[in-house]
């Protein structure tokens, strides 16, 4: 190079656009007498070259390259390779090469020769070979490093070994895989589960209370087995209406407590079978306004049992206040509110049918949304408000006379109701499922 040309040059940028064999020698050539600093612009042969970034005055250059990218299919388009395809390629016989560890071209050898030791034999120094001889595949050695993938699993390549050394992984819990040498897994449907070895999904099972389950045999037992009572009951003291002891007893609350009773415990059958828009509505409506009929007729019984005592004090008639015709308003009224909560509940947001599929990852559970939280909770809430109410003026009157020893048993009676009562709601809401019923 011209020295004088170096240093009468003002160019303060070199534009180098070369490969880096070419640029070797320039650059050499420079490092003998260097020139002022200057900026290198360069292509990514050379300026990637280690070589050629060694010299101090190329500290500072500017590459330009191709920008990467992934080329979609292109990794499954390389594994899914025969060797046929691959030798009658230049490039892909070098990319073999270099993936592999190994040539390509010795692998062809190599088979070459085990087919001819299998199929030839030398004698008397004469070759003879069987073509029509079918070679076993235990015959031919294998060029992989591991044995495919049964489906169900996945392919884990081994890091730091060639691409055909591998590991099968058994497919995560709610994942399979269909295909042999699968290199990822995938989710079955929301309501379809794998099966045991996880190539393939399969429906989950809808679990639902049905009639021929032994919970449903008993609940139904339970049930029938309470309103008979309850009737028989009613049947004895209609029988007996005349007696003092019916009449005394309040006989038209005490028929229709009986009633409500018989609606209490054939209400929990609309809790078996599969729900639907109209059982879903069903259960939750009669549950509550069967319940507060029962309790407002004890509520009336409570009332009277208080108005007949304080009735007996001298110069107090104040059951003329509370005959008859207002007992049955109040157990209407009462009863009449809790309805007016359930059509509301219902016009809102009625409770409806909907597929569990959280609480248990491999069954679906048909169960009824409540629909409206807030309707839910009033009915309860209402009932237990009524039971509340009931047990004060049931321990009011717990200290009556004898005669009166009625309001005790209601005290009691109250008393075990509402600690079911505490006891049922949290039970209610945290079972799925045919367990609710229980």
């Amino acid at each position: 190079m011209n020295k004088s040309f170096k240093v009468k040059s003002s160019a303060v940028v070199v534009v180098a656009f070369t490969a880096a064999g070419d640029m070797k020698f320039l650059l050499e050539e420079l490092a003998r007498d260097p020139p002022p600093p200057r900026q290198w612009i360069g292509s990514e042969s050379w300026v990637t070259d280690p070589h050629s970034m060694s010299f101090s005055f190329c500290a500072g250059t500017i590459g330009v390259a191709i920008q990467q990218s992934v080329i979609p299919g292109l990794r499954d388009f390389l594994l899914d390779l025969s060797p046929s395809e691959v030798a009658a390629s230049s490039v892909l016989t070098e990319f073999w090469e270099d993936a592999f560890n190994c040539s390509l071209r010795e692998t062809v050898y190599a088979i070459a020769h085990a087919l001819h030791n299998a199929a030839c034999q030398e004698t008397n120094d004469m070759t003879q070979c069987d073509k029509r001889m079918s070679v076993e595949p235990k015959q031919v050695p294998a060029s992989v490093c591991s044995e495919s993938c049964p489906p169900g699993t996945r392919k884990v390549l081994q890091k730091g070994k060639p691409i055909c050394c591998y590991d099968c992984i058994p497919c995560p819990e709610g994942e399979i895989s269909n295909i042999t040498d699968s290199p990822d897994c995938f989710l079955c449907p929301r309501e379809f589960w794998p099966n045991s070895k996880r190539d393939a999904c399969f429906p989950k099972p809808v679990e639902f209370l049905t009639f021929d389950e032994v919970l449903s045999v008993i609940l139904a037992a339970f049930s029938v087995s309470g309103a008979c009572l309850a009737i028989i009951t009613a049947v004895i003291f209609f029988y007996h209406r005349t007696t003092p002891v019916v009449r005394a007893n309040n006989s038209e609350l005490s028929f229709l407590l009986l009633f409500s009773l018989t609606l209490c415990y054939l209400c929990s059958l609309t809790f078996i079978g599969a729900p639907s828009e109209w059982s879903c509505m069903l259960r939750h409506t009669a549950f509550g306004i069967t319940f507060v009929l029962c309790i407002s007729c004890v509520l009336g019984k409570t009332i009277v049992v208080l108005m007949a005592f304080k009735a007996t004090l001298p110069g107090n008639n104040v059951m003329k206040w509370f005959g008859p015709p207002q007992q049955r308003m109040t157990v209407v009224s009462f009863t009449f509110i809790q309805v007016i909560i359930c059509i509301i509940w219902l016009v809102v947001s009625p409770p409806f049918p909907v597929k569990n599929l959280t609480t248990y990852k491999e069954k679906v559970i048909l169960e009824c949304a409540l629909g409206s939280s807030v309707g839910f909770w009033a009915v309860l809430g209402y009932i237990g408000l009524l039971a509340v109410f009931c047990f004060v003026l049931a321990v009011l009157a717990r200290k009556l006379p004898d005669n009166f020893n009625e309001a005790k048993m209601i005290t009691f009676s109250m008393l075990i109701f509402c600690a079911v009562w505490i006891t049922f709601i949290p039970a209610y809401v945290s079972s799925p499922g045919k367990f609710t019923v229980a």
